[in-house]
C-alpha cells in the first residue's frame, strides 16, 4: 500500500540539488555541498543525541535469560536462497545480487566460506579503510546483513522476545497491522460511547541516535553474547 503510495505522491525524476543556504551562505559547488551536508548531519545527531534523557531500563529485561542466541551453521542453499528473496539494488560499486546468483556456481562456494569464517570470528577492525557508513553497504554487505537479520529474528520470535505491538521489520507484520490493531481499539472504544484521543510521536533520526552501548547490553541480556555480542560490536 505505501509503495502505491509513494509512486502516486512522489514525482520521478526530482530535480537534482543545485545548491543550499548555511547561516545565510549559499554554497554551489558539488564538493562544497556534500562536505557541509555531512557536517550539517553529524552536528545535527550529536545535538539530538546529547539532549536525550538517560532512561534506566535495565529492570525491564531479565538479567539472566534461559536462553542463549547463536549464530546458526549456514549452509550454501541458505545461502543461495537468501539472496534469491533480496532487492536486486547497485551498490557503490555498481554490483548487484543479480550478478553473483548469475555466476554463483564460481562466486557461491567462496562468499559462503567468507560469511563463515565472519560469524566463527566475530572480526572487529581498527582499520578505518574497513568500516563503512551505514548508507553505503556494499552487496556482499547487504547479504551478511540479512542473513543476520533472519536469524536474529527467529530467535525473537522462538522465544517471544519481542513486544506485542511491534509490526516494524518482522515477518508478516507491516504497518497495515499495526493499523488494523488500534483501529479495532478505537471502535471498540467508540462502541462503548467513550473518546479516544491518539499521540502520534514521529522521531527525529531515530537510528543514527541510537546509544550503542545501551544496546550492546540491551542485547546481551536478551542472550546475544561471546562471538556474537563482538560481531554486532564490530558492525
Amino acid at each position: 500500500m505505501w509503495r502505491t503510495i509513494k509512486e502516486l505522491v512522489l514525482k520521478k525524476n526530482e530535480t537534482q540539488l543545485r545548491e543550499i543556504s548555511i547561516n545565510g551562505k549559499t554554497i554551489s559547488k558539488e564538493l562544497e555541498i556534500a562536505e557541509e551536508l555531512n557536517t550539517f548531519f553529524v552536528n545535527s545527531v550529536l545535538e539530538i543525541a546529547n539532549s536525550i534523557q538517560f532512561v534506566n531500563y535495565e529492570n525491564l529485561i531479565d538479567e539472566n535469560p534461559r536462553y542463549k542466541f547463536k549464530f546458526e551453521l549456514l549452509s550454501i542453499t541458505n545461502l543461495k536462497e537468501t539472496m534469491e528473496n533480496m532487492n536486486n539494488k547497485k551498490d557503490h560499486n555498481f554490483l548487484t545480487v543479480k550478478m553473483l546468483l548469475e555466476n554463483f556456481d564460481i562466486i557461491g562456494p567462496h562468499l559462503h566460506r567468507v560469511i563463515i569464517e565472519s560469524f566463527q570470528t566475530g572480526k572487529n577492525t581498527k582499520n578505518p579503510n574497513e568500516i563503512r557508513p551505514v548508507n553505503m553497504l556494499s552487496t556482499i554487505s547487504k547479504i551478511m546483513v540479512k542473513i543476520v537479520q533472519n536469524q536474529l529474528n527467529k530467535y525473537f520470535e522462538k522465544y517471544n522476545l519481542f513486544c506485542e505491538a511491534q509490526c516494524g521489520f518482522r515477518k508478516n507484520h507491516s504497518c497495515e497491522s499495526l493499523l488494523n490493531l488500534v483501529v479495532s481499539q478505537w471502535k471498540m472504544e467508540i462502541a462503548r460511547k467513550n473518546c479516544v484521543i491518539a499521540v502520534f510521536i514521529d522521531l527525529k533520526s531515530t537510528f543514527e541516535t541510537v546509544n550503542r552501548d545501551i544496546l550492546m547490553q540491551k542485547l546481551e541480556k536478551y542472550g546475544i553474547k561471546d562471538i556474537e555480542l563482538i560481531g554486532f560490536r564490530a558492525t
